[in-house]
């Protein structure tokens, strides 16, 4: 073969050399940041997220909000006791006197006890029950939303560590492709190889350089990701270290219990709550019973000789007729009733479902991570005996680029297929509310 090369050839070189000359300090700087990651597992990861994350907070806060408005229906139920003080300038010279006595003071002061009671408030009752709900549902939903947030925490880290391997994979197809450069330019050199061989093995080496510096910009996403999950406030990457994937059966826990699940039961409390509403506007048919107790101390006069005056009322209210009002209301609580008990019962068997297609869709990542093991042997001895007969001149370097492409395919399909099985395990875990240990 001849060793020389044309212009066209020779301006692509050219071109691939400054290609590579402006991607070196970008590949430098990705390489820096690497090096001053911070390591962690899974499990450490777990540990951030329940002592950095807002929401473990945000989720106690629900619940300090739901027992508030509890106490406060009970205190409905209590007694109710006000003091008072008043003094009252009234107009005119001196105080008003008819017969020796005094009928009214220029300044009147005053200071008095007020205690109120309800004995009979029908509401009260099914709304104070209805409180008591509200709090298990803030409860149950910030445990589910822990849940779901470990959860995330794990897929997260899981395409952290993914990604990770993505670029070892794309670092590998770099040197492999500087090999063949090197190897095609020593055959240019020995008058075995034309000029064309090269240019194509140095725009694939250009190529895989580019991979290298997409995959860890996906690595650096997904290394925000989960610092920002777990925050993690240092500047410094985050790097998952993930142990060799093992092809392990998802937990499987008996089928029918669902319904324990804590978003189901948060649903549950919420019909519940809704119940008790519904019945606190039929207990507003009854009337309201009201005592009260008043003690007030004074200046005496014509219409309080001693100064001090007591009274004690009991008031009876009966709500007779409203329009219709209530019945409306009454309505609208059924209906509400009503549609809480259909999406819970849809959401229970979407969950089914769904348990069912994490289910396949692990099963289904397993198997084809079999094949891909076998593809990667396939495709590495295609590489090899594509390069031998290049060497010995009895292929193209097409033939090698064909190969060298289809062994980094099968390599990213296998990451990537491992990748799906970790994500249905733990989705398969979500569905059936268990936390990972």
């Amino acid at each position: 073969m001849s060793g020389r090369t044309n212009p066209v050839v020779l301006s692509h070189v050219l071109i691939t050399v400054a290609t590579a000359i402006l991607l070196a300090p970008v590949a430098f700087a990705q390489e820096v940041s690497t090096q001053s990651a911070t390591s962690l597992t899974l499990s450490e990861a777990l540990v951030l997220v329940e002592a950095h994350n807002e929401e473990w907070e945000l989720t106690e806060l629900q619940i300090r909000r739901s027992q508030a408005a509890r106490r406060e229906a009970r205190a409905a139920l209590l007694p109710q006791l006000s003091a008072s003080a008043s003094v009252t300038r009234n107009g005119g010279v001196e105080e008003s006197v008819v017969a020796g006595q005094i009928v009214r003071q220029r300044y009147d002061w005053g200071t008095g006890l007020s205690a109120s009671i309800v004995l009979f408030d029908g509401p009260r009752y099914p709304l104070y029950s209805r409180s008591g709900e509200l709090v298990e549902l803030s409860r149950v939903e910030a445990s589910w939303r822990r849940h779901v947030l470990r959860l995330e925490t794990e897929q997260t880290f899981y395409v952290l560590a993914a990604s990770q391997r993505e670029v070892e994979i794309a670092q590998q197809a770099v040197e492999l492709r500087q090999a063949y450069l090197e190897r095609a330019e020593a055959m240019l050199a020995a008058d075995m190889a034309i000029g064309l061989d090269v240019a194509r093995a140095r725009t694939e080496l250009l190529e895989a350089q580019q991979r290298v510096l997409e995959a860890r910009a996906n690595l650096g996403n997904a290394s925000d990701s989960l610092s920002v999950l777990i925050g993690h406030a240092d500047s410094r990457a985050l790097v998952a270290r993930l142990p060799e994937f093992a092809a392990q059966t998802p937990p499987d826990v008996a089928r029918g219990q669902l319904a324990d699940r804590a978003d189901f039961v948060a649903q549950s409390h919420a019909i519940a709550a809704a119940r008790y509403a519904h019945d606190a506007i039929w207990w507003g048919l009854l009337p309201r019973l009201d005592l009260r107790a008043d003690w007030r101390v004074g200046q005496a006069s014509v219409f309080n000789p001693e100064g001090t005056a007591w009274s004690m009322t009991l008031a009876l209210t009966w709500l007779l007729y409203d329009g219709g009002a209530r019945y409306a209301r009454a309505d609208a609580a059924q209906v509400e009733i009503r549609e809480r008990t259909l999406v819970l019962e849809r959401s229970v068997r979407r969950a089914n479902a769904e348990l069912t297609t994490a289910l396949r869709d692990w099963q289904l990542a397993v198997a084809s991570i079999a094949v891909a093991n076998e593809q990667i042997l396939a495709a590495t001895e295609a590489y090899e005996v594509a390069q031998a007969r290049f060497e010995s001149g009895l292929a193209t370097s097409i033939e090698v680029i064909d190969a060298s492409q289809a062994l980094f395919r099968a390599e990213m399909a296998r990451n990537q297929t491992q990748l799906r099985a970790l994500l249905a395990t733990s989705r398969y875990r979500y569905l059936e509310a268990i936390d990972l240990q």
